[in-house]
C-alpha cells in the first residue's frame, strides 16, 4: 500500500555528508503551490524529475464499480502541493504549466 505521503527528495549520509545536508536543509524555505485543476500528482512528478523536494498528502477514497472495488488515491488538499525549495528554484516551479500561483509560507518555523 502506497504511503499516505509523496516524498522526492532523500538525502544519502556518507562521511563527512552531515555538515553538507544541514547547510542544505537551511537553505530550504517551505512554499504552497496552488496548481491547475486536478494536477496535484503532475506537479509532483514533474519535481521528482528537477529532484525537488515535494510533499503531496494523500487519502484512500474507496467506489464500488459493478461489483469491484477501486481503490483511488486523493489529495487530502486539493489544489495545493507542499515544496522545499531552495530560492533559486522558485522560478523553475513557478514557470511550469502545473502551477497556478506558488505562495510562500511566512512562518517557516510552523512547517518544521
Amino acid at each position: 500500500m502506497p504511503s499516505p505521503f509523496i516524498k522526492t527528495r532523500n538525502f544519502g549520509l556518507t562521511a563527512g555528508a552531515g555538515a553538507r545536508m544541514m547547510l542544505c536543509v537551511s537553505e530550504l524555505r517551505w512554499f504552497v503551490a496552488h496548481t491547475r485543476p486536478r494536477r496535484e500528482k503532475k506537479l509532483v512528478e514533474y519535481c521528482r524529475r528537477q529532484n525537488l523536494t515535494v510533499t503531496l498528502p494523500c487519502y484512500n477514497s474507496v467506489h464500488k464499480y459493478r461489483g469491484k472495488t477501486v481503490v483511488f488515491q486523493k489529495p487530502l488538499f486539493p489544489g495545493y502541493v507542499f515544496l522545499q525549495l531552495e530560492p533559486r528554484q522558485k522560478d523553475s516551479v513557478r514557470q511550469n504549466d502545473h502551477v497556478a500561483k506558488l505562495l510562500e509560507v511566512f512562518d517557516q518555523e510552523t512547517f518544521q
